[in-house]
């Protein structure tokens, strides 16, 4: 949680003047169940952001091979009303 919080609140404050295009990298080799929910935050945020009515893009980065990770991003992605 610790690792979080200075994202977390860099992006509710980033939340409140936000840029016209917004767009954030994910690239992730693991990550725990703890963690999982942390990242549903941040992308709460930026779906926020996108109501907001800025455009918003989410990268999600993954190996070729990290069939795991590619499908954790497909999975987040159908959670939220962001592109991915």
């Amino acid at each position: 949680m610790e690792f979080y919080l200075p994202i977390l609140n860099w992006l509710r404050n980033y939340k409140l003047e936000p840029s016209e295009k917004t767009v954030f990298d994910f690239r992730l080799i693991y990550f725990n169940t703890t963690s999982s929910k942390l990242l549903l935050d941040i992308l709460m945020i930026l779906e926020d952001i996108r109501i907001g009515g800025r455009e918003v893009v989410v990268r999600w980065h993954a190996l070729k091979t990290d069939e795991d990770m590619q499908e954790a991003g497909r999975e987040y992605e159908e959670m939220v009303d962001l592109p991915f």
